[in-house]
């Protein structure tokens, strides 16, 4: 991970955390709520299904990736990614 990413693209990287965290927040919540789950569970659901996946990490490899992303892009990519994973126990607790 490089910090200087991070901090240099602070503003952008938090958006996109929080764009994908909450996109993948609603549309959980809409799926259980739609197979019939309560509330309570729907909404667990949700928190604890927000991070990005480890597929993202496949898909970010150089040898994938750089037919359509840059490095500057992928690298911030993989640092929402990351970030939203390392935010998950954080919030089901």
């Amino acid at each position: 991970i490089d910090l200087k990413v991070l901090t240099s693209e602070f503003i952008p990287l938090s958006s996109l955390l929080l764009s994908i965290t909450g996109i993948k927040i609603i549309i959980t919540i809409c799926i259980a709520l739609f197979l019939k789950e309560n509330k309570k569970t729907a909404i667990r659901l949700g928190f604890l299904l927000a991070s990005g996946s480890e597929f993202v990490f496949i898909i970010l490899s150089p040898g994938i990736s750089d037919q359509f992303l840059d490095p500057h892009t992928r690298h911030i990519l993989f640092l929402a990614t990351v970030l939203s994973m390392a935010l998950t126990p954080a919030l089901n607790g």
